[in-house]
């Protein structure tokens, strides 16, 4: 069962994907691309300075209280923003970007919370995942059928098969690459 960290570590996860949703209904593709791009310039440059032992005043106790243990400072961070700025740069419809990004928050988020807390049934090709989480995954992920319609819906089967799978990339980015695929591929 994961501690308190994990479940607020989840929770700024899901929030953070909601505001970028929100980022894009306010400011558009293009704004939102460069905020982005410039969050994730500043997210590299706090790593670099971590890693180089340095402290920072503000940084440090959301690493403490957010980060998990024996990881690179940000590590999670990094490939989140990277897989949203893919998300934006790849996509030029706003409906599958917004599409993406809730399976990306509500989805991914869900079914950590869900899978490590009550899930007990183990998928027979990654130990790591449980099928009550690839379950939370697909339910969680549904508002994004709202804006994608049938599209949708298999972005988030696909999206949740990556998830699942035992791959060495981080799936902040596996799960925003898949959702690209099936809407540049299927539109």
């Amino acid at each position: 069962m994961p501690g308190i960290n994990e479940f607020e570590r989840q929770l700024v996860h899901i929030n953070l994907g909601l505001a970028c949703l929100l980022m894009l209904a306010l400011i558009g593709r293009t704004a939102s691309t460069l905020v982005v791009s410039a969050t994730l310039i500043a997210g590299m440059t706090i790593m670099h300075m971590k890693m180089r032992g340095e402290k920072i005043l503000l940084v440090d106790p959301l690493i403490d209280r957010f980060e998990r243990a024996h990881t690179v400072p940000g590590y999670g961070s990094l490939w989140y923003n990277v897989g949203v700025l893919l998300t934006f740069a790849l996509l030029v419809n706003e409906a599958h970007i917004a599409s993406a990004l809730i399976i990306l928050a509500l989805g991914d988020g869900m079914s950590t919370i869900i899978g490590s807390m009550h899930g007990t049934h183990r998928i027979f090709y990654n130990s790591k995942k449980t099928w009550e989480g690839v379950l939370a995954f697909l339910v969680f992920s549904a508002p994004a059928i709202i804006f994608t319609g049938w599209l949708g819906v298999l972005a988030i089967i696909f999206a949740a098969f990556v998830e699942a799978l035992p791959l060495k990339i981080d799936d902040n980015l596996a799960i925003p690459l898949a959702c690209v695929v099936v809407f540049r591929i299927l539109v």
